[in-house]
């Protein structure tokens, strides 16, 4: 029997706590930091190696490159508006790119999921990786490979290489 005492309101639970807050981080702590930024670019990369959730489809040539459009979006002002907006691209969730070879646009959309182009040491690819990023407004990408060009820059290349400057 259960008195109207004992399901009173004055009976609730009491506790104390203390929050402790360490404003010096510990090496272990900065580690994990640097660590879960690198884990980070890491996902990316695995997500647009085995292709977990992508929702469109790059048609290069004769391969065929999988993607996540939020992904791309977020590094392209020119996807994001193909996946945005009215375009065909948007209800199709297919692009046919014609004008960049397969290993090119492969660096590009390494560089828009990890912000790294690794290609760099191949002949053409700074200046072929150029163009595409000027394409797509990938700026950051177009700084990388202005600054890989000019340390290539030599007595041969250098008109070939004002041109470039020129047009991008």
């Amino acid at each position: 029997d259960w008195s109207s005492d004992v399901c009173s309101s004055d009976l609730r639970p009491s506790f104390t706590a203390e929050v402790l807050i360490d404003f010096q981080p510990s090496a272990e702590s900065a580690s994990y930091l640097t660590n879960g930024q690198g884990n980070v670019l890491r996902h990316l990369s695995m997500l647009l190696d085995d292709q977990t959730l992508a929702d469109v489809t790059f048609q290069v040539g004769q391969e065929i490159f999988k993607a996540h459009s939020i992904v791309l979006a977020s590094g392209s002002p020119v996807l994001s508006a193909m996946f945005t907006q009215d375009f065909i691209e948007n209800r199709t969730r297919v692009v046919e790119i014609r004008d960049t070879q397969p290993q090119v646009f492969k660096q590009l959309l390494h560089y828009l999921y990890t912000g790294k182009a690794n290609l760099f040491e191949e002949e053409e690819m700074p200046l072929d990786l150029l163009m595409a990023a000027d394409k797509y407004g990938v700026e950051c990408l177009k700084e990388e490979c202005a600054s890989v060009l000019i340390k290539k820059l030599k007595e041969e290349n250098v008109i070939q290489t004002l041109i470039l400057a020129h047009h991008h």
